[in-house]
């Protein structure tokens, strides 16, 4: 398919750019963010699962439970892409 004739992209910015100088945000690890979790009494949080311990686990879109407790994650690792053009990776189902 022949897609040279395609308009070219307009630049979206973001309005709520992040703390780094390129404006991108922090992303805290899950040991990070449970740390500043506040749980009512009685309440237990756990991480199972991360990008450290399965790195294929990036950009989680959607996650579900089947009846058999199995966690269906779908990734799209090059989200937020928007351009017809991308060569990025394509979403997949974990």
């Amino acid at each position: 398919m022949d897609d040279s004739n395609l308009p070219s992209v307009t630049p979206v910015t973001t309005n709520k750019p992040g703390d780094l100088p390129d404006g991108k945000h922090t992303f805290l690890s899950g040991e990070e963010s449970i740390s500043k979790m506040k749980m009512p009494p009685g309440i237990k949080v756990q991480l199972f699962a991360d990008e450290k311990m399965f790195p294929e686990l990036v950009k989680p879109v959607q996650m579900a439970f089947d009846t058999k407790g199995r966690l269906w994650v779908a990734v799209w690792p090059n989200y937020p892409e928007r351009t017809p053009t991308s060569k990025g990776r394509q979403p997949a189902c974990l």
